[in-house]
């Protein structure tokens, strides 16, 4: 495991067990078309209350990828994903402000800040949330600190999915679909 982040910049992803991407898009943005996400970063001016969410298959799961804001973490997103199974997610704004979460079965079980994982994530204090997971103590995983939060996020959903993400899975739009969906305020 090498500490090469694929993070390139403020965002979110969440990772989601065993769903297709158009039914990952349909619990996060119900009702909006599920069309293709080639060049949308460049066709379209997005409103300040809506970013495109994109949705990549990987073996058993599905990433979900929103450039800007925190909606695959928050609570009122990450639940729903995880209804019938397991969501794990990661987001960083440009304050180096951070979350990771797992749930499962419609319930947050972990939320902390990879940056300081005794708080609950996004730079608004307070405790992180459920007992540490097993692969937070994994010898290979690099220390948190201010530089390498974000690289010890991506080893956690690598650890915890089996899947290792590349900068083209995070910031890529070729071959996959999106769905415009809401840009909520902070929640943690």
């Amino acid at each position: 495991m090498d500490n090469d982040s694929v993070h390139a910049g403020a965002g979110c992803l969440a990772m989601v067990r065993d769903t297709a991407p158009e039914a990952a898009l349909e619990v996060v943005a119900p009702g909006e078309p599920t069309v293709s996400a080639d060049g949308i970063y460049e066709r379209f001016d997005w409103p300040g209350d809506v970013a495109p969410v994109v949705a990549l298959p990987k073996p058993g799961w599905t990433l979900l990828v929103q450039s800007i804001g925190h909606f695959l973490t928050d609570t009122v997103t990450v639940e729903p994903l995880s209804r019938s199974g397991e969501v794990v997610s990661l987001t960083s704004n440009v304050n180096l402000k951070s979350a990771f979460v797992v749930a499962r079965d419609g319930a947050i079980r972990r939320q902390f800040d990879p940056y300081d994982p005794d708080s609950g994530g996004l730079g608004f204090g307070g405790s992180a949330v459920g007992e540490p997971l097993p692969d937070e103590s994994d010898p290979r995983l690099t220390s948190p600190d201010e530089t390498v939060g974000l690289v010890r996020g991506y080893q956690l959903i690598e650890l915890l999915t089996g899947i290792r993400l590349s900068k083209a899975d995070v910031n890529g739009t070729a071959g996959r679909v999106y769905r415009p969906a809401p840009l909520i305020p902070y929640s943690h």
